[in-house]
């Protein structure tokens, strides 16, 4: 109960934060990207996908600024789990899943032209669209008997068990070059740790692990071009 208290806790304050961040700032900047995506965990088949991202920020000083972020990525991956029990057989798992990201941005600028940027984006996900199939084996074998195991397969739609909202913690590390005064071509590479299940198969088969493939942890890289702009502040003359 405490676990779940505190991860709704976490939702409201990402929503609250992206709220807060489109506060008004003189120097702001918009910015759109996309590019690459794989899992990083030990699957054993893991496919490249898409990422894109939508993104505004406002400087708080020269260095530190804040914003929010929208974004898309799809998880795909197989894997496989054995049971100790040799009559239980094991499981083969095809995951694909679509997840819209929203999360408030904290940053920082580093070097002499402040063109490094590292980021740490809280995120929460929701479900967009989910296909996977849990693959149940089961070995046939009489201990004994001398004779090699038959081996049956039953096949399982498991979409209803990918998780509606996941929470994950990235880290961003970005790259700008000055195309123009205002305009920057920016390229980001992205490590983001998952803390939620993506899916749940122990209603199918017991695996013999206590959470099977909780995480799918995703690395990325993004290119793309940003905008800054300048808004200006009122005067306290002009407030009166």
């Amino acid at each position: 109960m405490f676990v779940e208290y505190i991860y709704m806790r976490l939702h409201y304050l990402i929503l609250v934060s992206c709220f807060f961040s489109i506060n008004c700032y003189a120097q702001q900047t918009i910015g759109v990207q996309g590019g690459l995506a794989i899992c990083t965990n030990d699957h054993a088949n893991t496919t490249k996908t898409n990422s894109f991202s939508l993104s505004y920020e406002k400087r708080l000083s020269s260095r530190y600024f804040i914003g929010g972020m929208v974004a898309y990525n799809k998880y795909s991956f197989d894997e496989a789990y054995a049971n100790d029990d040799y009559r239980k057989g094991s499981i083969g798992v095809n995951h694909n899943s679509d997840y819209l990201f929203v999360a408030p941005t904290f940053g920082v600028a580093v070097g002499k032209h402040m063109h490094v940027h590292f980021y740490l984006v809280p995120a929460l996900g929701i479900l967009v669209a989910a296909s996977e199939s849990v693959k149940e084996g089961f070995a046939v074998w009489e201990p004994g008997l001398g004779t090699p195991p038959t081996y049956s397969d039953t096949v399982y739609n498991n979409n209803s068990k990918v998780n509606k909202a996941i929470f994950r913690l990235g880290f961003t590390m970005q790259k700008q070059i000055p195309l123009s005064k205002y305009v920057m071509f920016t390229i980001s590479a992205s490590y983001n740790y998952m803390f939620s299940k993506i899916a749940d198969v122990h209603h199918v088969y017991d695996t013999g692990t206590s959470d099977p493939y909780v995480k799918a942890n995703l690395f990325s890289v993004l290119f793309g071009v940003s905008y800054q702009f300048h808004k200006k502040e009122k005067s306290s003359n002009e407030t009166h």
